[in-house]
């Protein structure tokens, strides 16, 4: 049986390293909607939350389960400049979401754009809507549907599709916390194409990610995020992450994603330099936010914010500075409820 199992695997292995040549989107073309807001970069594109969990509007993009505990009106924005490190040309991306949560499930909508045609992705603008919900404790389930449109040297297509999430949320594993298995089946539509490369984000991408902490204390949270995909079973991309959270404020995060079709192609002599591994930071701090009319009417003292930033250095000679801040707004509700019987004479 062990056998056999072995066999199906390299098998698989060999077939997707056979096929990773047919295909040929552009350079970071599966990434395209992940390219605004620095948390997609910093949490290694974990569709598990990374490896200290984290999760706001912008996590709809790489997993609608993703967003399901959040119990709290949210907010993000996002941009991310690019910068030639020989020509000088520029271009740049945003996000910005918003989330709020229902009886029936946490509600999330975003709006992404990227204006990088120098390294052939084009201008895009899309948005998405997101439905997420904890059937248990630890289940979480989510759905999405976006739309999209793009212009590359005259050249116009639209794209249309859904994304379907799972999170399954492990207290502990053997020495492992807060361990998190989950799945996401995406772009399950019309991508865009425009002629000369394959369709991008490609049709059908399986994903399957990993993320836990090794270590998790008070003053330190250390831990690793480790995701694969499968575009159409034409390629694997893997995208691997470590984070360091001190006393529960400062982040730092590293990693690196690999393109098996992409490191494929160098070997070949007709491709560039892969993606050099990124480094960024976040910082977590609580702040009074009941000064304004509209949160004292809403009851909202203090509101949660997290600020990242990151660098990555990607296609051979660009540069990738990216910046972002989310918002959770009001404190979490932590107290036990409460009854009170009254006196009984």
């Amino acid at each position: 049986m062990k056998r056999n199992i072995l066999v199906l695997l390299g098998f698989f292995i060999i077939t997707e390293l056979a096929c990773a040549y047919n295909y040929d989107p552009p350079k970071s073309g599966e990434n395209l909607f992940l390219l605004g807001f620095p948390d997609y970069i910093l949490q290694g594109q974990s569709i598990s939350g990374g490896a200290v969990f984290d999760a706001a509007p912008y996590s709809a993009n790489l997993n609608p389960a993703l967003t399901a505990p959040l119990k709290r009106i949210s907010a993000d924005i996002g941009f991310t400049g690019l910068i030639g490190q020989y020509n000088r040309d520029f271009g740049g991306a945003f996000h910005l979401g918003a989330l709020g949560p229902s009886k029936i499930g946490v509600f999330t909508g975003t709006a992404n754009g990227v204006f990088m045609d120098n390294i052939g992705l084009g201008n895009m603008f899309s948005g998405r809507v997101a439905w997420a919900r904890d059937l248990i404790e630890s289940v979480y389930v989510g759905a999405a549907v976006y739309s999209g449109i793009i212009n590359n040297y005259g050249r116009y297509d639209f794209a249309i599709g859904s994304d379907l999430g799972f999170v399954w949320r492990l207290k502990e594993l053997g020495f492992f916390r807060d361990v998190r298995v989950s799945a996401v089946l995406a772009n399950l539509g019309k991508n865009f194409y425009l002629g000369s490369t394959s369709d991008y984000p490609h049709l059908l991408t399986l994903k399957a990610g990993l993320a836990a902490l090794f270590i998790e204390t008070e003053k330190v949270g250390f831990g690793f995020s480790f995701d694969a995909a499968t575009p159409m079973f034409q390629n694997i991309i893997f995208n691997m992450g470590l984070q360091l959270q001190i006393v529960k404020m400062v982040t730092i995060s590293t990693g690196w994603d690999l393109n098996v079709h992409e490191i494929g192609s160098i070997r070949l002599g007709r491709g560039e330099r892969p993606n050099l591994p990124y480094a960024g930071i976040a910082v977590n701090f609580t702040a009074k936010t009941d000064r304004s009319k509209v949160m004292q009417k809403n009851g909202i003292k203090t509101s949660d914010f997290r600020i990242a930033g990151v660098w990555q250095s990607i296609h051979e000679d660009y540069h990738i500075f990216s910046t972002g801040a989310s918002m959770h707004f009001g404190a979490l509700d932590t107290d036990k409820a409460e009854i009170d019987f009254g006196v009984i004479e």
